[in-house]
């Protein structure tokens, strides 16, 4: 960017805190300028660190041919956009404080910005199940929009709404911050890099010439290791009725092949759903068969919902030593906690100090699952190329 005859924006920052906050006890230059993406029209994002003032505020200013815009704040007033930020998942504050540039210093802005970067490393708070199923509804019912409109000018906005939604979701289930206006297309490319741009490319195909199918391929691949679109069955405020459902564990008899078929039924439609996922189509448990169950030597468990198996779990156990070799939910029944439960109830097992299972390290549910569940990571395998599993353990006290 050509300034011209332009104060350099490191020298009249430094300059406007001189000028305008003498006495201040920290300041810090954030913003594109920082990043190196400044254009013609940036600003001067500067954040004010002076323990006299008695509230936070923000202010506009033009100074030194520069807008600048200033955010002031005491030694505990930040704490609270800290906060806030962190609760919306849109980090303003912690990432000016996490990327600014010093220009003065007393003595306090190394506690202060190691406090940012801790904010940002940890990421947003996971989204709760049911805050996943509202947001598949909300995307469901704008995708349906999308797919059903024939009106090219309300097809723009509803392509720009639909846009907002599913890059949210997909930044949120996968633990990240998002953003507004240009900060959604950061945030997917901080997230992956690949995925921001084959969305650009759909959405950018829509808005050139009106073909919407990259935009919907790319809308269902987002939801689908969620259980899909939702509508049938959808309710805000009405006890939902996966809370009135009575599930039940019991033991699969799996050398009996009328049963073992029914965790096949489940089997394949889970494996399709994470092959997908990890992009890798030939998973070996997608070409397993009733045979193949009943020879595998492993205890078998199923959830069952009014008598109809919905998820399995199998393991097998030595020296006491539990190995799930496979817990699959139907995807009819995803975000219903039933792989949670299933899991309680062979952690329950006497005998058991440890716990092992691997899975598809791409298939980030799964490992966020697990994470949450109180396992932890203790290496990554290349099974085949293409394909590596990340390896859990999880220690069981009595």
């Amino acid at each position: 960017m050509d300034n011209g005859n332009k104060v350099m924006p490191i020298q009249a920052a430094k300059q406007f805190v001189a000028l305008y906050f003498p006495d201040c006890n920290g300041a810090l230059l954030a913003g594109s300028v920082v990043r190196g993406e400044e254009t013609e029209t940036s600003d001067l994002d500067i954040v004010i660190f002076d323990q006299d003032i008695r509230s936070s505020y923000r202010e506009s200013m033009n100074v030194f041919d520069w807008n600048i815009e200033v955010f002031v704040h005491n030694f505990s007033s930040y704490k609270h956009f800290f906060k806030s930020d962190c609760e919306r998942a849109k980090p303003s504050m912690p990432r000016m404080v996490s990327e600014g540039i010093v220009l003065k210093d007393t003595g306090f802005l190394d506690a202060i910005k190691k406090e940012s970067d801790e904010l940002l490393e940890k990421g947003p708070e996971e989204w709760p199940e049911d805050t996943i199923m509202v947001k598949r509804y909300f995307i469901t019912d704008v995708l349906d929009d999308f797919i059903g409109s024939n009106h090219r000018a309300e097809e723009i906005f509803i392509a720009n709404a639909l846009a907002e939604l599913v890059s949210e979701f997909i930044l949120r289930t996968n633990r990240k911050w998002i953003g507004s206006s240009k900060w959604i297309l950061r945030s997917l490319r901080n997230y992956n890099a690949d995925f921001a741009g084959r969305f650009i490319e759909a959405f950018d195909t829509f808005y050139k010439t009106g073909d919407k199918a990259k935009v919907i391929r790319m809308a269902d691949k987002v939801l689908e290791p969620y259980g899909g679109r939702l509508f049938e069955g959808f309710t805000i405020g009405k006890i939902q009725s996966n809370q009135m459902e009575s599930f039940r564990i019991e033991e699969i008899d799996i050398a009996n092949p009328v049963l073992a078929e029914t965790v096949l039924n489940i089997q394949i439609p889970a494996y399709k759903v994470e092959a997908n996922l990890i992009g890798y189509e030939d998973l070996p448990p997608l070409r397993d068969t009733i045979t193949t169950l009943q020879q595998s030597g492993e205890t078998f468990f199923g959830c069952y919902n009014n008598g109809k198996l919905c998820g399995a779990v199998s393991i097998k156990i030595e020296e006491m030593v539990m190995d799930i070799h496979r817990l699959i939910v139907h995807p009819k029944h995803f975000r219903k906690g039933i792989a949670g439960k299933l899991l309680n109830f062979i952690e329950g097992k006497n005998g058991i100090e440890k716990i092992i299972v691997s899975t598809g390290s791409r298939n980030l549910p799964a490992v966020h699952f697990y994470l949450k569940s109180g396992f932890h990571k203790v290496g990554e395998i290349e099974v085949k190329e293409g394909l590596t599993l990340t390896a859990f353990e999880k220690s069981i006290f009595r």
